[in-house]
């Protein structure tokens, strides 16, 4: 399912390196970067519309959807 390729990504991945007290999961206190589709981001028609780097955003695309 979606849902499951995209815990494969994430959490599942952090989990088998034992990361997962880090990094993994949308969680307070963990290190996170983050992507902000405009869709199902394994939809070929989503872009992207945000990119979050170390608490800073680094891509805005929101005035241009």
């Amino acid at each position: 399912s979606p849902a499951d390729a995209l815990a494969s990504l994430t959490a599942w991945t952090a989990k088998a390196f034992c990361l997962d007290d880090r990094i993994g999961s949308l969680q307070k206190g963990k290190d996170a970067d983050l992507v902000v589709f405009s869709g199902n981001p394994f939809e070929p028609q989503s872009r992207v519309l945000v990119v979050v780097c170390n608490g800073e955003v680094v891509v805005d695309q929101r005035e241009k959807q």
